[in-house]
């Protein structure tokens, strides 16, 4: 077989290597499903004592985890975790 003949039979194969590949990779969206009303949790939600509090994370910031809590008495910006 010359190299032209092979060069005709490579052609029209990675032509559609070129197009099926992207297509074959691509994933299709997740679909999001909210779950049905009896699923859904009652009586969890926030009472109004709560929702001037803000709230952020306490602890480590490598991913330890927190195992006392103390404040100090008079001053309620200050507080240390261990």
């Amino acid at each position: 077989m010359s190299m032209r003949a092979f060069r005709l039979r490579l052609l029209p194969v990675l032509a559609l290597l070129l197009v099926a590949i992207p297509a074959l990779a691509a994933k299709p969206a997740p679909v999001k499903r909210e779950p049905p009303e009896a699923a859904k949790p009652t009586g969890l939600e926030e009472p109004a004592e709560l929702k001037p509090i803000k709230f952020r994370l306490l602890g480590t910031a490598w991913g330890g985890r927190v195992s006392r809590v103390t404040g100090v008495p008079g001053d309620p910006n200050v507080y240390y975790a261990a």
